[in-house]
């Protein structure tokens, strides 16, 4: 029965994810796990190889919980180790990849925030602090808090190999 009920909340719960590609949005978020426990009418848990998608968008977990609020899902938590999460934010751009110990997903603010050995790589960019907060639809991030110091990689520009060449070739044949 309580597989029963998951599977009906399950349905209910299409509220988008921190926004990733436009489409994303309007997906169902898919949860599936190697069980499951609804704990009132708003809030289901999840347990073992949790997996939750829409669209492009995926977190990979070994525990999650879900809360809802009018049959729309608020808020997921997920904790492991680590939580893995991924989006594309825009159509022909990079993935955004992150890890950490706990992932906060806040559907209405559209923000995923990463606690605890939080990690997160954006366009080349690589991002290392206590607590990561992604803002997907603005695409602001922000580290910091804790006892560690925030460290950033940014990679240099690559140049154009195409164009590289184009001028290599005009070169030899004059």
């Amino acid at each position: 029965m309580k597989r029963l009920s998951s599977i009906i909340l399950l349905t209910v719960l299409t509220a988008s994810f921190a926004q990733a590609l436009p489409e994303d949005r309007d997906q169902p978020i898919n949860i599936s796990a190697e069980s499951s426990r609804l704990m009132g009418d708003k809030t289901t848990r999840f347990t073992g190889n949790v997996i939750v998608t829409q669209g492009s968008t995926q977190i990979n977990a070994d525990q999650l919980t879900a809360y809802v609020v009018d049959n729309r899902t608020t808020k997921l938590i997920a904790t492991g180790s680590p939580v893995r999460f991924q989006e594309r934010p825009r159509a022909n751009e990079p993935l955004t990849v992150g890890n950490a110990n706990r992932l906060e997903l806040d559907v209405e603010a559209q923000s995923i925030a990463l606690i605890g050995n939080a990690y997160l790589s954006q366009d080349g960019k690589e991002m290392r602090a206590d607590r990561i907060v992604h803002d997907s639809q603005s695409r602001l991030t922000t580290a910091g808090g804790g006892q560690e110091r925030v460290n950033v990689i940014l990679q240099p520009k690559r140049k154009d190999t195409t164009q590289q060449s184009d001028k290599t070739q005009k070169k030899d044949s004059n």
